[in-house]
């Protein structure tokens, strides 16, 4: 057998595995997801009412009122919370580079490898090798999802991106939807920020699991298909993973079992 029909092989079972582990991993938040999701709704709801009564922008505590600059890291060293391992910044791009989206910025949220998160090295060794990929050695956290925002601090998507885009790890589904599963931040200065994204992951559940599933699935089946050297996730050519359009409102109501 030749090397090429092997990792064509690994290939075929990652994702097959994949599928898999992510039904477990959505099955075992099937428990309580629709009362997680209200939980997370009404929280959502209060992050707004106290921004409002506040008459307060959502990214008051992060832009001071001022418009973003692009590409620059709100806050400048990022939010990073060292008892929790995790981590966050916001920023914007320009018009030119996402034409398509209304978009005012977006927030990248991450987790610390250098923090004590449940997470099986030789599982994510398996990952990478079978993507023909070695560890981003050079960096402490691990991408695990973006949200896309409006200028009225509205959250209008959820998204991945390649490895390449932030230069941090990228670990399998499995182990990224464990790490947003814990997601949480103890930051003073950004407390409704802290809020409102741990609000999004529990109400979004449903989508980020698929989200993070299609992720991995396009990686590999761009692995398959790939005929030059190196690996998909530092190719520049693949930049957007996985995508998904929400609407707030319309998944407040579904969570609270009135949305048809």
């Amino acid at each position: 057998m030749t090397a090429e029909r092997e990792r064509s092989i690994a290939r075929k079972r990652l994702g097959a595995a994949s599928l898999g582990r992510l039904g477990q991993v959505g099955q075992l938040d099937q428990v309580g997801q629709l009362d997680r999701m209200s939980a997370s709704a009404q929280a959502l709801l209060a992050c707004y009412t106290q921004l409002s009564r506040k008459r307060a922008h959502l990214l008051d505590s992060l832009l001071a009122g001022a418009p973003p600059t692009q590409w620059l890291h709100y806050p400048p060293e990022d939010v990073i919370d060292p008892g929790s391992g995790y981590q966050y910044f916001y920023h914007s791009h320009s018009p030119e580079d996402r034409p398509d989206r209304a978009e005012h910025g977006h927030f990248h949220l991450f987790a610390r490898t250098d923090a004590a998160h449940r997470i099986d090295p030789a599982a994510e060794s398996r990952f990478l090798k079978n993507l023909e990929g070695t560890p981003a050695t050079a960096s402490n956290t691990a991408s695990l999802l973006c949200i896309g925002v409006d200028p009225k601090g509205v959250p209008t998507s959820l998204f991945t991106v390649n490895r390449w885009v932030t230069g941090d790890h990228l670990l399998s589904a499995e182990a990224t939807l464990g790490l947003l599963r814990d997601f949480h931040i103890s930051h003073l200065p950004t407390t409704s920020i802290n809020h409102w994204l741990v609000a999004m992951i529990g109400l979004f559940w449903p989508q980020i699991v698929e989200l993070i599933g299609q992720r991995e699935r396009q990686l590999v089946a761009l692995c398959a298909a790939r005929t030059q050297p190196g690996s998909v996730l530092d190719d520049v050519a693949v930049e957007l993973l996985s995508s998904v359009d929400i609407n707030v409102d319309q998944q407040i109501a579904h969570a609270a079992g009135r949305y048809r």
